[in-house]
């Protein structure tokens, strides 16, 4: 019995930390310095993520980013893709993840999703 009752404490207590932990997760935007700049560029380059998805267009690193630094996690906004008189190119993004490149398509879907009517 006594083992059962240390067993529901070390869960409980487990448990409390994820819960903290996930509540001290933080991204905050800040502005990209140019060390974090070239440190950013050797991951994340036309490249390197067109070798990845290939309907991605050429880019540039934007001015700012999403970061929780605390996580060592960084998202970076690239762009459109689709081909080039794509009117409704899908925004790629980047979330560097301890030094992983994850490359992935922004969509929103739901009740408030955009239809285009196909006027200009």
């Amino acid at each position: 019995m006594n083992t059962l009752i240390a067993i529901q404490q070390r869960y409980d207590n487990n448990q409390q930390q994820l819960i903290q932990e996930q509540q001290s997760m933080a991204f905050v935007n800040e502005k990209i310095s140019e060390q974090d700049r070239e440190w950013v560029a050797k991951l994340v380059n036309y490249e390197c993520i067109k070798a990845i998805s290939r309907w991605i267009h050429k880019f540039h690193i934007p001015s700012f980013w999403t970061v929780d630094r605390e996580r060592n996690a960084f998202l970076i906004q690239l762009g459109g893709g689709g081909s080039p008189d794509d009117i409704g190119r899908m925004p790629y993004a980047v979330l560097i993840l301890d030094g992983q490149v994850i490359v992935f398509n922004v969509v929103r879907r739901g009740p408030v999703t955009a239809q285009w009517d196909g006027t200009l």
